[in-house]
């Protein structure tokens, strides 16, 4: 079954490891046979790994395109996986539906699921950011 691509001009595409970027006009095309691709949107570059979880993405991401170091890279995964548990029990189970999907070979399914990661990631974070409240001296 034939995958349709649509791209908006100048979106870009990385299609097995080749970063394509369309021209000045729409454009649709068929991918015929099946081959790792990301659109713009879900490409992460190494500098927007900036967190524990966008590294994992970019790893996974990585992974993806490179078949022949799958090993090394899950080796890799298993690190940073316990990096993230340890820091944040509550990640446990996206991690273990992320290596789930690692072991079958479905990583551009594992890559939206870290999607999700970093988005509870953020919130996270976010939520360590926050002034603690001010909590009134006690009177005696």
């Amino acid at each position: 079954m034939a995958l349709t691509i649509k791209l908006k001009p100048g979106e870009a595409l990385l299609l097995n490891g080749v970063l394509l970027e369309n021209g000045p006009a729409a454009a649709e095309f068929r991918i015929l046979n099946k081959t790792p691709l990301l659109r713009q949107k879900d490409i992460l570059r190494e500098h927007e790994a900036t967190t524990v979880c966008r590294k994992l993405y970019f790893l996974l991401q990585w992974m993806y395109f490179e078949e022949a170091n799958r090993l090394n890279g899950y080796q890799s995964f298993l690190t940073l996986a316990m990096d993230v548990i340890r820091a944040a029990p509550s990640t446990c189970d996206y991690l273990d539906r992320i290596q789930n999907l690692l072991l079958k070979d479905r990583y551009y399914q594992a890559l939206k699921e870290t999607k999700r990661l970093i988005a509870y990631e953020d919130k996270l974070l976010q939520h360590a950011q926050k002034p603690a409240p001010h909590i009134p001296a006690e009177q005696g």
